[in-house]
This record gives C-alpha cells, sequence and structure tokens, in this order.
C-alpha cells in the first residue's frame, strides 16, 4: 500500500511539471525556437534602389514569418534578413568584398540582391566556388546571365527577377516611346517623331544604349542622337540643351542611380520642348517631385510597379510599401526583391532542403504570380537560362507619369503598340489618360 502511494505521488508530481512546463511556453517562446534562414540582402544602400530592395525584403520576410514561416518538410524556419552595402557606385572592390563577406563571414544561407552590372559580373565566380543560390533582383546586363548559358553546371545558382537589359528595353520603349508616339500620332503632331537617346555612361547603359539604337528606327522614328554622360554628373544642362536644340519630340533615357536628378532639373529648368520618358530610377521615387523643384512634371518614368492592379498582389504590396517607408514610392528594384523573397521561399519548399543542386531544380520550375507580374525562369538550353520572361500575360513593366505633384499610372494603354498586337487590351485598373507639358512644341 505504501508503495502504491508513493507511486501515485510521483506521477502526480510528473504531471504537475509536465503541465507547468507547457504553460510557460508562450507564442514568443515557440517563436524563439524556431529555426532560422539567414538571406543576405546586398545592393548599394545609400541610394534609392539599395533603400528600396531593403525595405521591400522585410516587408516580404515579415508576412511570411507572421504567416507561419517556411515549411520545410514538416519544420518551421524564420527568415532572417542580412543587410549588406556594397557600395558599388564607388568601389567594384568593396562591391566584391561585400559579397564575399556574405558568404563568408555572415554565413548566409540565400542571396538576393546586386544592383551595378559591373559588380554582378565580378560576384559570379565567387557564387560558383561556394555553390550560392542568389536571386540577381537588381542587376541587368545580358551578358551575367548569358554566363549560365555558356557554362551552365559552373553558373547554373543565379536566377533573375530583375529584367535583362536587352529584353527590358523593348518593354522601356514600348511604356515611354510608344506611350508618346501614339499621344503625338492622335494630337495630329507627327507621325514620324524625332528621338533624342540620353543613357548614363555604364556597362548596364551600354546594352541599353546599342539596344535603343537598334531597335527604335525599325519602329518608325528617327533618331537624332546618342548622349552618354557620366553615371556621376550633377549637371546634364549641356546635354539637354544640346537635345533642345536638334528639335527632339521625345527624349528616351536609363538612369539607374543618382544622375537621375540633374537629368529631370535640367529638362524643367530649360523646358526642352520633347517629352522626357524612360527609365529614371531617382523619378520613381514621391521625393523626386521636392528634390527637383517640381521640374519633373510630365515626365514618363517605367519600372516594374505602378499605383495600377497588375495582380491582385500589386496594390497591397504598393501600398504597404508606402507605409513602411514614409510616405515614398516603390522604385525598380521594390518589387523585384520582393517577389525574390517569395520565390526564394517557394523554390525552399518544394526542394525540401537547402541543398544547392535540388535548389535549382525547384527554382527553375518557379511560375509565381507576383506584385510585378507572373514570374517564369527560362529554362536550360537557353541563351539565358534563368532570366525572367518579359511580355504580355508574364512581366510587362509599366509607365508612370508625374502630374502636379502626384506620381500616376499612364501605360500600357490597352493600344497596339509599334503594331505588336500582343499589346492591344492590355491596360491595368487604376492606368489614367497621360498629359502632355504645356510648353511641348514651343
Amino acid at each position: 500500500m505504501k508503495f502504491l502511494y508513493k507511486k501515485l505521488v510521483f506521477w502526480q508530481i510528473i504531471c504537475f511539471v509536465v503541465i507547468v512546463m507547457c504553460c510557460s511556453i508562450t507564442p514568443d517562446a515557440e517563436a524563439q525556437t524556431k529555426q532560422k534562414i539567414k538571406v543576405g540582402i546586398i545592393f548599394s544602400m545609400k541610394i534609392k534602389s539599395g533603400q528600396d530592395a531593403w525595405t521591400s525584403a522585410q516587408i516580404a520576410s515579415e508576412e511570411i514569418n507572421s504567416a507561419g514561416g517556411v515549411n520545410v518538410r514538416g519544420v518551421k524556419y524564420e527568415i532572417e534578413l542580412v543587410k549588406k552595402d556594397d557600395n558599388a557606385e564607388a568601389s567594384l572592390i568593396d562591391a566584391v568584398n561585400a559579397f564575399r563577406s556574405l558568404i563568408e563571414v555572415d554565413k548566409v544561407d540565400f542571396i538576393i540582391g546586386g544592383m551595378r552590372s559591373e559588380a554582378a559580373m565580378a560576384w559570379l565566380d565567387i557564387m560558383a566556388q561556394h555553390k550560392k543560390i542568389w536571386i540577381n533582383s537588381g542587376a541587368g546586363s545580358p551578358e551575367i546571365m548569358a554566363r549560365v548559358g555558356k557554362d551552365y553546371d559552373k553558373y547554373k545558382y543565379i536566377f533573375r527577377t530583375q529584367v535583362c537589359n536587352r529584353r527590358l528595353t523593348p518593354l522601356l520603349l514600348v511604356n515611354s516611346v510608344g506611350l508618346c508616339m501614339n499621344e503625338l500620332k492622335d494630337r495630329g503632331i507627327t507621325t514620324r517623331p524625332r528621338v533624342a537617346i540620353i543613357i548614363e555612361k555604364t556597362l548596364a547603359g551600354d546594352a541599353f544604349t546599342k539596344a535603343a539604337e537598334s531597335l527604335l528606327p525599325g519602329y518608325g522614328v528617327e533618331v537624332v542622337g546618342t548622349w552618354r554622360p557620366s553615371n556621376l554628373a550633377t549637371d546634364l544642362t549641356p546635354e539637354l540643351a544640346a537635345i533642345k536644340k536638334v528639335g527632339a519630340h521625345i527624349i528616351f533615357n536609363f538612369f539607374p542611380g543618382g544622375t537621375g536628378v540633374p537629368l529631370s532639373r535640367a529638362w524643367g529648368q530649360l523646358k526642352v520642348p520633347a517629352l522626357l520618358a524612360g527609365m529614371n530610377v531617382e523619378s520613381q521615387s514621391i521625393k523626386h517631385w521636392e528634390r527637383t523643384g517640381g521640374m519633373c512634371n510630365y515626365e514618363v518614368t517605367c519600372q516594374s510597379v505602378g499605383p495600377m492592379e497588375i495582380t491582385k498582389k500589386t496594390i497591397p504590396f504598393y501600398n504597404n510599401f508606402r507605409k513602411k517607408s514614409e510616405g515614398d514610392t516603390p522604385g525598380y528594384a521594390a518589387p523585384t526583391t520582393y517577389d525574390a523573397v517569395y520565390v526564394l521561399k517557394e523554390g525552399i519548399e518544394k526542394a525540401g532542403t537547402f541543398e544547392a543542386d535540388a535548389m535549382v531544380e525547384a527554382l527553375e520550375k518557379t511560375d509565381y504570380k507576383g506584385a510585378m507580374g507572373r514570374i517564369v525562369f527560362f529554362p536550360k538550353g537557353h541563351e539565358s537560362p534563368h532570366d525572367t520572361r518579359l511580355e504580355p500575360g508574364y512581366i510587362t513593366w509599366v509607365g508612370n507619369q508625374w502630374q502636379d505633384g502626384k506620381l500616376v499610372g499612364v501605360s500600357p494603354t490597352g493600344r497596339v503598340v509599334f503594331g505588336d498586337k500582343r499589346w492591344e487590351g492590355v491596360r491595368y485598373k487604376g492606368v489614367v489618360d497621360f498629359k502632355l507639358p504645356p510648353w511641348f512644341g514651343k
């Protein structure tokens, strides 16, 4: 009897201890026990593209973690971001060291980012050496992904949600020159506009210049000249004065760095009687209005999203970004990075492992509808494997215009552009009418 009593007391104590332990596990304690996936976010963090990428990665990781994290064969992982400034605008050596540091010092599991193509080209061999999965969400040179086509087994660990410059150029031309060309035709101004090209002098800019000079004559326009200012220029008045002198109707531009501010300022101050349209990353920020003193009014800047419903995820992302960035608007690197985090999540869950080759196989099957559209990668055997598919039905990019202090969506318009009927009917909810500058043609 005594033995049975002691045994009963023993089990009562055990049950009590178990109950106390269970009750003491709070949601916070459970969160602390979750394993981590370390994802490095690498950009030039001192400029808008890098700041946008970091903000967007934070939004995506917070959404994923609050929804339960990443499920790897029944085990839940939280995403832990590691921020890395590559300083690529000033030093390629710094950029190379920053990328290597993410792998060798920070010990990240995956990498997202990259903006300057010169730096990204140098990172490829470091990535290959460590077999590290890297989703390039910012650097657009065609040479980057061409490496994968030339030596797939070595470079297959890179995928790109940012778009290839060579393939992006037609989309930019559709949403900028094509938009302006249709507007000029509608108003009876001209059916064969004169186009000036102004593109900053960088590796990515070289690819854009070559593509624009090759494509534009076939679209029924006259190219009146090409200007290539330094990416560190602080005054573009001479270039814009020269463009004004040649009588261009449209100024096609590509400025992914900080030089976009002097571009808009000079255009507005000189009141160049030509439509300014292309990709000016600085102009994608709501702060651009103040920085240029309103001189950007009526400028068209192309990017991957705008205040329009490309997919059901676009407007929620757009609004969340503005809340998290004190009212600023997302630039091109924002949705490419936001969607990259979700593409990575899906890839990990499909692979069921972090092992690099298994991840490559899983990511190659990506078919994800994100904030900027449908993301599908070109397959092995393509000239640019793992690059994002660009065309109506996939990623289209859009045109946004400054109208009296507001950045509004004006393209695609649902019209045929450059004779390409694939664009017919492609118009997103939220797109509004384009406006001509009042000084145009004067």
